[in-house]
């Protein structure tokens, strides 16, 4: 009878609950993530979580994780690191950094060991042509391309400061440190610096002295490398970026050991300055339009002390980079859902002014390069 009476009593309580509510509307929007699903061509991709489990100290060390990549590592901490695709050669994967394609016209290739991942959002393989069809014109035009975002690139900017030290062998030490700032809900403020320092000189065994044991000389590298960028974003359609990337550094060659020769006092010093900017837009429903710009310098010098005469080697490098890209979205006329015709237009400009000294045989000698290129593509896009 207790039972019979709670029962009736909870029968009453929630029959009494006929009041329908209405929730409000909730618009969630979100920029669409690209995976190895979702495009027609091989895509490797290393997100921020994924980067924090890796024992990796910059982009090189990171891409080692990548299937079909190899990274050639010409020296130690401060060497340069290349990557190649399928043995194609790193003169034929392009880098993308934040949108926009890296260039050293001196070697043709891009050392990697140069960019940490503190700062970064993630780091993707595409095979052939980049999954985001808005891009600019150069970045079609490599056999594989490695783009590098950073977190200026994500949907927001969050506040706060991380900061750390890293030490391992030879006196190698590490600081870092990154800031976030979000001024307000359209606009976002971040900065990144990194010094590395390391003496280098470990110990080998000389098999051609009685197997002593010796320490590597000239090896040592210091290093500093750091970026601000100003980003805006209004909603999903519209997006702005602005940055500023300073590195520089000077470090010891040790050479190659030979039979009765360990001295090695070659020099050389790396500075490379770039400003780069992005404005993404979208103009109605079927066309968006992306105009980059950037101006890079960079130089590298080579020093060899041969008693009297010494041997230098100069070399600058200045380039000017605009490139604008319009697509436009047609509509098949077919009854498949995501089924569009994408005609995409980019244009772009570049010009390279090189100069060259080379002591104590040649004088000066600048050389002037100019690039212009238009491309028309046509391709079918299944969402």
């Amino acid at each position: 009878m207790v039972l019979g009476c709670i029962f009736s009593l909870t029968t009453e309580i929630v029959w009494a609950q006929q009041k329908d509510s209405l929730l409000p509307e909730v618009k969630v929007v979100a920029r669409r993530s690209y995976t190895s699903t979702n495009t027609s061509m091989p895509l490797q991709i290393l997100d921020r979580q994924r980067l924090k489990l890796l024992n990796s100290t910059n982009v090189a060390d990171a891409v080692k994780y990548f299937s079909g990549v190899l990274v050639k590592d010409y020296g130690g901490i401060g060497g340069l690191k290349t990557v190649s695709v399928r043995s194609l050669g790193a003169a034929h994967t392009g880098v993308l950094y934040d949108g926009v394609v890296l260039a050293d016209a001196q070697a043709g290739q891009i050392d990697l060991g140069r960019y940490p991942i503190e700062n970064l959002q993630s780091i993707s393989l595409q095979n052939a042509q980049p999954a985001e069809i808005l891009n600019t014109a150069r970045s079609f035009t490599s056999a594989s391309i490695l783009q590098i975002k950073t977190l200026a690139m994500a949907d927001s900017i969050g506040n706060g400061i991380v900061a750390g030290l890293k030490a391992g062998s030879f006196k190698m030490m590490n600081p870092f440190a990154l800031l976030q700032k979000r001024i307000n809900n359209h606009w976002g403020l971040m900065a990144n610096g990194e010094w590395l320092s390391s003496s280098g000189n470990y110990p080998f065994v000389d098999y051609e002295n009685n197997q002593q044991s010796r320490l590597r000389m000239n090896s040592d590298i210091k290093s500093f490398n750091g970026s601000v960028d100003l980003s805006y974003q209004k909603s999903e359609k519209e997006r702005f970026n602005l940055k500023g990337y300073f590195y520089h550094a000077e470090r010891g060659l040790p050479g190659s050991i030979i039979l009765y020769n360990h001295f090695s006092a070659d020099r050389l010093k790396d500075k490379n300055f770039f400003l780069q900017t992005g404005y993404k837009t979208k103009v109605g429903k079927r066309d968006a339009v992306l105009l980059n710009g950037k101006y890079s310098y960079l130089l590298n010098q080579y020093f060899q002390p041969l008693g009297g005469q010494n041997y230098e080697n100069v070399f600058h490098q200045k380039e000017y980079y605009f490139s604008t890209v319009w697509k436009h979205s047609f509509p098949t006329g077919l009854r498949q859902p995501g089924q569009v015709i994408i005609f995409l237009m980019p244009y772009q400009e570049q010009m390279l002014m090189l100069k060259m000294k080379i002591f104590p045989f040649l004088s000066a000698t600048p050389y002037f390069k100019t690039g212009l290129s238009r491309q028309f593509v046509t391709v079918e896009k299944f969402n």
